[in-house]
Parts: C-alpha cells; structure tokens; sequence
C-alpha cells in the first residue's frame, strides 16, 4: 500500500515535468526515468522518502537537480568515485530531522576507513572462507595439498559495499562534508543500514567483505555480478548482467549458486542486507543504461582531465555533479520559500548553493584551464587496493 501511495505522489509529479529537448541522443533528459527507477529498487520506507523528496521539488530545476545530488553523493560513491568528485564548496541541505541533519553526521565524527585494516580484513576472510573463492569456488594460488582436478586462483577479499564510502581526509573540511551528504542520502533511501547501526566505520568488517577471485571481484565491484538470496539460509543465485565479459562468466559455476559457511574462526558471514542493497544498486545501474551514464561522468573527470576540444565533454554534467547535496525535503521550508519569486530556483533564499559555485559562461570556461581529474578506486585492476595482493 505504501509503495501504491509513493508511485501516486511520484507519478503526480512527475507527470507535470518538462523534458529538456537535445538533438544530441546522448544528452536525452532523463530525469524522470531516473527517478522512477531509482523508486523501482528501493525497499518502501526508502520509496516513501523519495516520493516525498521528488514531490517537494517545486521546480524541474529542483528535480534535475535531486538527480545530480543522488549521483554525486550516493550512486558515484558507490561506483568508486569516492569522496573527491569536486573541489568546490558543498551546499548543505535542510534538516531531515536532528539524527540525520548534515550537522548531526557531521558531529558523530566518524573516522576514516584505512588500507592498513584490510590486511586483517583479508586473513580473516580468507579463513573464514577456507581459502576459497565464494562464488567459483577455486582454491587460493599456492596452496599445498589441493585436489588435482580442482581449480586455483588468486583471491582477494571483495567489501560489499564498497571501501570508497569511507575514505575521506578528516583534517579537510569538505571532504568530511562531502562525506557527510553521502551518509546522509545512504541513510535516507536505504534504511535498513541505520536500523543495523551500520556506518562508515564498519566496511571494514567481515560481514561486509568475502573471498572471491580477483576477476569476479572487479565484476563485483562494478556491479556486473550479484548475490540475490535463493530463501535458502546463506544460498544465493549468482546473477550476472549482459555486460559482464565472458572472461568472468567462465569462472563461475553452472548452477549459479553460492553457499556461504565459516570454515574457521568466528567472523560474520557476509550480511545479507548488504548484499541484498548491492544487488538493488546492480539493478538499478543496468536500467536505461543509468549506469553508463554514471560512469561517463566519472571518466570525464577521471580520463579527460580538461575539456575535450572538441566540445564532446558533457560540461553540464560536469558542473551539476559538483553540488553535492540537494534540498531532500523542499516541504520543510516555508510556504513563502517554495512558491515562486522570480529568483532563480537555486538562490541563497531557496537553500540552493552559493554564487561561488555557478556555472560559468562559455568564455569562463575556455579561459579556466584545467579541470583536475581525481582518481576513482573503483577503477583500478584490484578494486581493494594493494594490501588485497596473494
């Protein structure tokens, strides 16, 4: 019933929003397939709150611009931008309530996850696991003793959800920011991980990492390959996505189905609420080429470093992406706020960024120079670093 009343609100909405019309195919406004898919993924309570965030989107503006926000704070991070997609000031949203205020996340001072833990991550895994990869099954390479007729690989421990969520300079202002709107858009359309009182500081946990071959491990982290629960306790069907290369497929077993079990120690086995939002986030990536299209954005930044002189270079994606965080609940302004006053839809008065932060003209930009590219973990051969090394 709570998902029938968020598709109503959403659909009410939307419905009154007007597409941006381009020649170019691949700048085809796709804000309102977005935002229904976005819903299609999301457990109610998430479905709910993002209902309530799109109908409280006064303009189409707003809407293009909720759009951005999920991206940069909440679907890049997850698909390895981490917490460097700008170098710009972060708008700050309005409260959402006291416990997931941007101040409020902020206050709690999470620490930093660190490279130095996965060495622990890694040999606690790996024996938990019993040496072997999860999903295909293949012993560790180097092993003594193993049958003959059974395949070895080099294993390395995959996180769930991914180590960039937690990786930020606390001793930098905006990346603690930056790090802050991304937790609080996690909290926000995937609930259940605050009910878990699972934070950043915890994705260096067992229950957020397993053993899997180094090439399904870049599959995994790419979202081309999830776990999806059979019913079964800890069996899940190993689903895979047309665009996984045929390479990885060879790997896995015919049946397509992995039983987790501790062999040794006490360590969690890999959560399945995690999984289960990770193969929500695979989902969504694989609808309408969303993910695609993320990960353009994320190589523009990454690969072009400045702008293409030949003008391909999606400049407003660019700009957009760079504001980090968008009013998530317009209603709470006042009625005066979100009725139209002829100011543009992002000014000081309606919560949106500073003049610091606008986009440049044409001329401004030919003359700024370079756009520095930060670099995405998610992008890298071993997607957990080098401490993940056989």
């Amino acid at each position: 019933m709570a998902a029938a009343s968020g598709y109503t609100i959403l659909d009410q909405r939307l419905d009154h929003y007007k597409e941006i019309v381009s020649k170019k195919k691949e700048e085809k406004d796709m804000t309102k397939g977005f935002l229904l898919d976005f819903f299609k993924i999301l457990d109610p309570k998430g479905q709910a709150h993002l209902a309530q965030d799109v109908s409280g989107c006064a303009t189409d503006e707003l809407l293009r611009l909720l759009v951005k926000s999920l991206t940069d704070c909440l679907l890049g991070p997850m698909k390895g931008a981490g917490g460097k997609t700008s170098s710009n000031p972060t708008p700050m949203v309005p409260r959402l309530g006291i416990e997931d205020s941007i101040d409020n996340m902020v206050a709690q001072d999470h620490d930093p996850v660190t490279r130095g833990a996965q060495k622990a991550l890694r040999r606690n895994c790996m024996q938990r696991d019993g040496s072997r990869c999860v999903a295909s099954r293949a012993w560790q390479n180097g092993l003594e003793n193993i049958p003959d007729d059974d395949d070895t690989a080099n294993l390395e421990a995959a996180h769930i959800l991914p180590f960039n969520l937690g990786s930020f300079n606390r001793n930098d202002s905006q990346e603690v920011l930056k790090h802050a709107n991304t937790w609080v858009n996690i909290n926000r359309y995937f609930p259940t991980l605050k009910t878990m009182s699972f934070t950043s500081e915890h994705l260096n946990a067992e229950k957020n990492a397993m053993m899997l071959d180094r090439t399904l491990h870049f599959e995994f982290s790419a979202f081309r390959m999830c776990f999806v629960a059979t019913g079964i306790r800890n069996q899940y069907h190993i689903k895979t996505f047309k665009d996984i290369p045929s390479q990885a497929l060879k790997c896995l077993p015919t049946n397509r189905l992995a039983t987790f079990q501790s062999h040794s120690g006490s360590w969690e086995l890999p959560d399945p609420e995690l999984l289960r939002i990770h193969a929500q986030l695979a989902e969504f990536f694989h609808m309408s080429g969303h993910g695609e299209r993320i990960d353009k954005i994320l190589r523009d930044y990454e690969e072009l470093g400045v702008l293409a002189s030949d003008g391909s270079t999606n400049v407003e994606d660019l700009l957009a992406i760079r504001l980090s965080s968008l009013p998530l609940n317009v209603r709470e302004r006042s009625d005066s706020e979100s009725k139209p006053s002829g100011k543009h839809p992002l000014s000081k008065e309606q919560g949106g960024p500073s003049e610091n932060v606008r986009p440049r003209s044409d001329s401004e930009s030919k003359a700024s120079g370079k756009h520095v590219a930060p670099k995405r973990g998610g992008q890298q051969p071993s997607p957990s670093g080098p401490e993940n090394k056989p």
